[in-house]
């Protein structure tokens, strides 16, 4: 998958105006939103300035942009984050490296928000979704509507961040429960 970063002039609508200058970044697949944000945010930056010179000097021809191409987001809120445990294994895990640092993504178990801070989709053992198992891999396997996660880091409500064995060395009873979609 691709992104990239965007120079264009203001007018009225948003992100509407002139492209004068465009460069593409391949999304990796470990890229957390983070990792990727710092990575355009240097692109943006060095493209910038690059720019403004060639602006400033008259050599930029600015390209209107294709309207019925444009496409729209809404923004982000901290709900956006809970984890349906009925997605697949893949869509959540992509979920997850996208919403960290923010809006997280988390679930719930027994009344308390845990973060799921890093996973990989793995085999399912055909369990509910939201059921939870450790395996001889993985201290902690989620099932999902399509397949497993095996979570390695997370982080409980008011607690630091942790591995997965450390959190079920802590909570012997947190394999065989069942989490909310």
């Amino acid at each position: 998958a691709m992104t990239g970063v965007s120079i264009m002039l203001l007018d009225e609508g948003m992100d509407s105006g002139p492209v004068l200058a465009q460069e593409v970044e391949p999304i990796r697949g470990d890229d957390t939103g983070e990792t990727l944000s710092d990575r355009l945010a240097a692109r943006g930056a060095s493209l910038t300035a690059a720019t403004l010179d060639r602006w400033l000097a008259g050599e930029i021809d600015p390209a209107p942009q294709d309207e019925s191409a444009a496409t729209f987001t809404k923004r982000l809120t901290r709900d956006d984050g809970r984890i349906d445990w009925r997605d697949g294994a893949e869509r959540i895990a992509r979920q997850v490296r996208a919403y960290r640092p923010w809006p997280g993504s988390f679930t719930f178990w027994r009344g308390a928000r845990v973060e799921i801070l890093e996973a990989v989709p793995v085999k399912g053992a055909g369990g509910p979704p939201g059921a939870v198992r450790s395996t001889a891999e993985h201290s902690i396997v989620i099932e999902t509507g399509d397949g497993a996660l095996a979570v390695t880091a997370l982080k409980p409500e008011g607690r630091p961040a942790m591995t997965a064995e450390g959190f079920a060395a802590g909570r012997r009873d947190f394999a065989g429960s069942e989490l909310p979609s």
